[in-house]
């Protein structure tokens, strides 16, 4: 956020509480901004950092072939049960991160 010129990830720290609590594993994550980069600079900074998450954290960014992203609020409780991850990645983004 912040018209591409402010705006820190703890400032959207708050956003990830009901991901986290529906188990799901969530990066805040930033990028330059004016006047220390440009748009290109920005999107750089995403791709890298996707890039080190997939690197990072495979499990959590491969959605399991076997399960429905459209399940059942039961089937999701019984998912998770299992302790797997399965959503993939999504992305989300507020006002210029949009």
């Amino acid at each position: 956020g912040g018209a591409w010129g402010s705006g820190m990830p703890w400032m959207y720290r708050l956003i990830a509480k009901p991901f986290l609590e529906a188990r799901i594993a969530v990066a805040v994550v930033g990028y330059r901004t004016f006047p220390d980069g440009n748009v290109q600079d920005q999107m750089d900074d995403l791709e890298a950092a996707a890039k080190m998450l997939h690197t990072q954290f495979p499990h959590l960014c491969q959605r399991r072939a076997d399960v429905d992203v459209d399940v059942t609020e039961q089937d999701h409780d019984k998912d998770q049960d299992q302790d797997q991850d399965w959503a993939g990645v999504n992305l989300i983004g507020h006002s210029s991160g949009a």
